[in-house]
C-alpha cells in the first residue's frame, strides 16, 4: 500500500483538522515532563510542530516572535490531565493510520520524500528507504540500505568523476534561522532551484565530507537510470542527524569537487518533511490481511 499526504497532518485527514499548535506545543510539554511518547512518536510530534512553524513563518510571521509567542501559551499539563491523554491518543492514532503503508509520500514545498517501509531482505541487494530525488531526477540522496546497514548516500550518474562531494548545510549553532534568498519571491532562488530558496548565510555554515565511496555495484542500483556512468559518495551517520534539525523551508547543497578540491558541480536538496520521513521509517509496520477477492471461474 503506498500513501502521499502532507506532513503536518500525519494523517488520513485534511491539513485543517490537524491540531493547531499550541495544542502540539501542550503535547509536547506533556511528554517532556511525563515521558508520553517513544522516540519515533515525539520525532513525528516534533516534525508536526516544526512543519507548523514553517507554515507561520512563510505565511509571514517573524520566527523568533512566533516562537516566543507559542512559549507564553504553552502550559505544562499535569501526568493524569485528561487533555493530554486526549491529544496523546489522537496523535497515536494517526501515526497508526500510517503504519500499515509500506510506501509513503512526504511532499515539501520543492520536493518529495520517499519512504520504503517493507520489512528488511535477507538479501544483500541495495535499496532506499528514504529517498529524495533532484528536480532534474538526475541524482537520488537520502537514506539506503547496504548490507545490513542504513547509511546517508549520494548516487547520480555523471560523464566525469569527481574527487569528494561535501554537504553544505546553515550552522544552527551561528545562525538560528534561514534566510530568505528570494526576498519573499521577488528574486530567483540560487541556482534557479527551488530546494535553495532559503538558506545560510556566507559563512554561517557547516560542512560534512563524504566518508567513503559507494561501490559500483550499488552506486548501479541506486542512482537514476541513465547513459552516463552511476557513482555515489557515502556520509556520516551525524550529518544526517544534523539536517533533520533544520526547518523544512530550507535546502541543502551538495558540492562535487574535483581533484583540485574545486567545486565543479552543485546539488541542491530540500529538507522538507526528513524529520518526518525518518521517523516513519522507524515505525513498526502493522500489517493488515487483504480482504478477499472473488475469484471468477
Amino acid at each position: 500500500m503506498t500513501l502521499t499526504l502532507a506532513a503536518l497532518a500525519l494523517a488520513l485527514q485534511a491539513p485543517a483538522d490537524a491540531p493547531d499548535l499550541v495544542s502540539l506545543s501542550v503535547l509536547k510539554a506533556g511528554d517532556e515532563a511525563c515521558a508520553v511518547f517513544d522516540d519515533a512518536e515525539r520525532a513525528l510530534l516534533d516534525a508536526a510542530i516544526a512543519r507548523g512553524l514553517d507554515d507561520a513563518v512563510l505565511a509571514g510571521s517573524d520566527p523568533e516572535a512566533l516562537e516566543a509567542a507559542l512559549a507564553r501559551q504553552t502550559i505544562v499539563p499535569r501526568c493524569n490531565d485528561a487533555r493530554l491523554a486526549n491529544l496523546a491518543r489522537d496523535h497515536r492514532a494517526r501515526i497508526e493510520g500510517l503504519a500499515t503503508y509500506t510506501e509513503l509520500s512526504f511532499q515539501g514545498r520543492a520536493r518529495t520524500w520517499i519512504v520504503d517501509r517493507r520489512p528488511a531482505r535477507t538479501n544483500t541487494q541495495p535499496r532506499w528507504r528514504v529517498s529524495q530525488r533532484t528536480a532534474a531526477g538526475d541524482a537520488i540522496f537520502g537514506v539506503a540500505e547496504l548490507g545490513e546497514d542504513l547509511q546517508l548516500v549520494l548516487a547520480f550518474n555523471s560523464e566525469t568523476p569527481f574527487a569528494s562531494a561535501v554537504i553544505v548545510a546553515r550552522d544552527q549553532d551561528r545562525q538560528p534561522y534561514p534566510v530568505d534568498f528570494t526576498a519573499g519571491g521577488l528574486l530567483d532562488p540560487p541556482g534557479r532551484d527551488g530546494a535553495s530558496a532559503w538558506g545560510p548565510s556566507t559563512g554561517m555554515t557547516q560542512r560534512f565530507l563524504a566518508t567513503d565511496r559507494l561501490s559500483a555495484e550499488a552506486a548501479a542500483t541506486l542512482a537514476p537510470a541513465s547513459g552516463f556512468e552511476a557513482r555515489g559518495f557515502v556520509f556520516a551517520p551525524e550529518s544526517l542527524a544534523a539536517l533533520a534539525q533544520l526547518t523544512p523551508r530550507e535546502g541543502v547543497a551538495i558540492e562535487l569537487r574535483n581533484r583540485a578540491g574545486d567545486v565543479a558541480s552543485q546539488i541542491w536538496f530540500e529538507v522538507g518533511a526528513l524529520q518526518a520521513a525518518l521517523a516513519m521509517q522507524a515505525v513498526r509496520l502493522i500489517e493488515i490481511e487483504d480482504e478477499p477477492t472473488l475469484s471468477t471461474p
